[in-house]
């Protein structure tokens, strides 16, 4: 069972976006929330890897988390879960993998 995640290069660049956009249009306080309440999701992730649903239409092995208006992507791995990108609900997964 994952203990831990790991975000790849894309998902870190998801989540400056991400950051980038609440603050331009719903200031620091909202980006702040945002923000914390995505790491949160991934730390529920990496305790509970079967909590998403299963993506395998997608991506062979891939599960997805929502959150908010985004969708968490990631693989369960032995030692961890790896966030592979957190897409905004109206982006068609098919187009980013």
């Amino acid at each position: 069972m994952a203990t831990k995640y790991k975000l790849r290069q894309a998902a870190r660049g998801d989540l400056k976006s991400i950051g980038r956009y609440t603050l331009k249009h719903h200031g620091k306080i909202q980006r702040d929330r945002y923000l914390a309440g995505l790491k949160e999701r991934f730390e529920l992730l990496a305790d509970n890897p079967h909590f998403g649903r299963p993506r395998d239409e997608i991506k062979t092995d891939y599960h997805c988390s929502d959150y908010g208006k985004h969708i968490v992507f990631y693989l369960i791995q032995k030692e961890y879960v790896e966030i592979v990108a957190i897409l905004h609900e109206s982006m068609m997964p098919e187009r980013h993998f």
